[in-house]
């Protein structure tokens, strides 16, 4: 017997359909750096993405108030939505495996910690908005 076909599938989009690492490391050290903090080493930025932005402040630049670090989750934001959701990069084999499901009729959605408007603008700009 073949096995059941699933009704729905929820993929995350950060880490499954695209890497995020250089757009949020690159916007998390832009925040840093535009407050006098150093920038988090490239090779140590992908521990960084999926945990709130708040806790990373916090951690790389300890002591910081409350009103600085909403400042610099303000300033993360403004270059991500300019250009760091840009820097996704799509993982190879994604629009075929996702064309080819959705050819089946299975109900595909997206989970992410993102704004809706960033992941939005992610799954459009790689032309896959309409799969979900």
């Amino acid at each position: 017997m073949p096995p059941a076909r699933p009704s729905c599938l929820i993929f995350d989009l950060d880490g499954t359909i695209s890497d995020p690492v250089e757009g949020i490391g690159r916007s998390i050290n832009h925040a840093l750096e535009s407050f006098g903090y150093p920038a988090i080493p490239g090779n140590e930025m992908s521990r960084y993405v999926g945990p709130p932005l708040e806790d990373t402040f916090l951690e790389r630049a300890p002591g910081i108030s409350h009103d600085v670090v909403v400042a610099m989750i303000a300033k993360y934001r403004e270059r991500y939505g300019n250009v760091g959701y840009a820097e996704n990069v799509l993982y190879p084999g994604i629009p075929e495996v996702l064309a080819r499901l959705s050819s089946t009729g299975v109900t595909m959605g997206v989970c992410t910690t993102k704004k809706v408007d960033f992941a939005e603008q992610i799954l459009v700009m790689f032309g896959l908005r309409h799969h979900f």
